[in-house]
């Protein structure tokens, strides 16, 4: 009887620690993160050949869930890293409207979702829009294997690597001492300079004038010419030389001439040159927003 008595109790008490236990609240999704700073809007417009990090945080991150990323339309899969982890990085390789849709389930199986629409445009400058942030433009000179010389909250420095948007257009040749500088205001991308490194003995000079030539008619095609200028000193000297184009190379180390076009797109004005300048020869291309 004793025993029938406590088998009894323990049943009850079971079945009343079942019916009163409070069930776990389902894991939402707190907020999804892009280049590591909270997305103030599911808005957002990038550049070709960007790489984008997104992150998310959870209601409860003491919870087992499972991630899943998509991105509508698919791109190129092989450029999408952390589709089944907390964090989705994806370089960006064709223009259009893609959705970024994060899905979470718990282990109750609830689930939740959040969408992010992602316009992806034609770069301004290398991989960068105007106004992108200094960590964008760093996220993605890293993934271009850029070397950072300086970087503060106002200018970026990298020099380029490897084969890229700038080096090696000439000859086929990696030309690493060419160097890229990022303008800030406020955090924000205004000015890009790009410095393409050349250096030529007595005998070469001409090929400074050669390969500004060389860019304007690979490189710079892209963009509309607006004006072409050749600036001389006027002087006896810069006349002689003018009226040669084949020392033309032997008149920019000389000062006697410099050599710019301006060209435009959409969205940006850009001036290539070359001159001299403190004795050295300087190539190279400013980009601007209109």
């Amino acid at each position: 009887m004793r025993f029938l008595l406590i088998l009894m109790a323990t049943i009850f008490l079971f079945s009343c620690s079942k019916k009163d236990a409070i069930p776990p609240k389902p894991v939402t999704i707190s907020s999804i993160s892009f280049q590591a700073e909270n997305l103030a809007t599911n808005q957002l417009t990038v550049g070709v050949g960007q790489l984008l990090v997104f992150g998310s945080s959870i209601s409860d991150s003491t919870r087992s869930v499972q991630y899943e990323w998509t991105i509508t339309p698919s791109p190129d899969m092989s450029l999408v890293k952390g589709a089944s982890s907390k964090d989705l990085n994806w370089t960006t390789s064709n223009r259009g409207p893609y959705t970024v849709k994060l899905g979470t389930t718990d282990e109750s199986g609830n689930r939740d979702e959040k969408s992010i629409n992602v316009n992806v445009i034609k770069s301004d400058i290398r991989n960068a829009l105007w106004g992108d942030s200094g960590f964008t433009v760093a996220l993605n000179e890293a993934n271009n294997k850029s070397t950072p010389i300086s970087i503060t909250a106002t200018q970026s420095i990298f020099q380029v690597t490897g084969p890229s948007y700038f080096n090696g257009w000439y000859n086929n040749k990696s030309e690493p001492g060419d160097v890229i500088g990022y303008n800030f205001t406020n955090g924000k991308l205004v000015s890009v300079a790009v410095l393409y490194d050349r250096e030529y003995t007595i005998n070469e000079y001409q090929k400074y004038y050669t390969d500004y030539q060389t860019y304007q008619n690979t490189k710079m095609l892209e963009y509309s010419k607006i004006r072409e200028d050749a600036i001389w000193l006027n002087t006896q000297l810069a006349n002689q030389y003018k009226a040669n184009p084949n020392r033309w190379g032997e008149a920019i180390v000389l000062g006697l001439v410099k050599f710019q076009t301006l060209y435009e797109t959409d969205r940006s004005k850009i001036v290539l040159s070359i001159y001299s300048g403190s004795g050295d020869v300087i190539f190279a291309s400013a980009y601007l927003p209109k």
